[in-house]
């Protein structure tokens, strides 16, 4: 991700899936979601399954900024009225903790 290869990223992100499958056996996965994925790998680099439990949302990076309509209309298209698409980005710098001590609200 630091280097900026999306579809590796991608690739791990589907690794991450399969594996998560095999570990938590059938039931894992909602009916139709690999016809689903498979419908959409032409739109997108990976994806996984998430969610408390493993299930109830399903990340995927696309190949194309969602912003350019083409490309959202057709990623709608692909995973039809099954799934309600909502649009998230990557941020370039990352998560960052700061701590700091003494003062209010200080962790000590």
């Amino acid at each position: 991700l630091a280097e900026g290869d999306l579809p590796r990223v991608g690739e791990c992100l589907s690794r991450y899936h399969a594996l998560k499958r095999v570990m938590a056996g059938p039931g894992y996965e909602p009916p139709g979601l690999e016809e689903l994925l498979q419908r959409a790998k032409p739109l997108i680099w990976g994806g996984c399954m998430c969610g408390a439990g493993g299930g109830g949302f399903l990340a995927v990076l696309s190949r194309e900024p969602l912003e350019e309509q083409a490309h959202w209309d057709a990623l709608q298209r692909a995973v039809g009225d099954e799934l309600v698409l909502q649009r998230g980005t990557l941020h370039e710098e990352g998560l960052v903790v700061t701590v700091t001590t003494g003062g209010e609200g200080s962790l000590e």
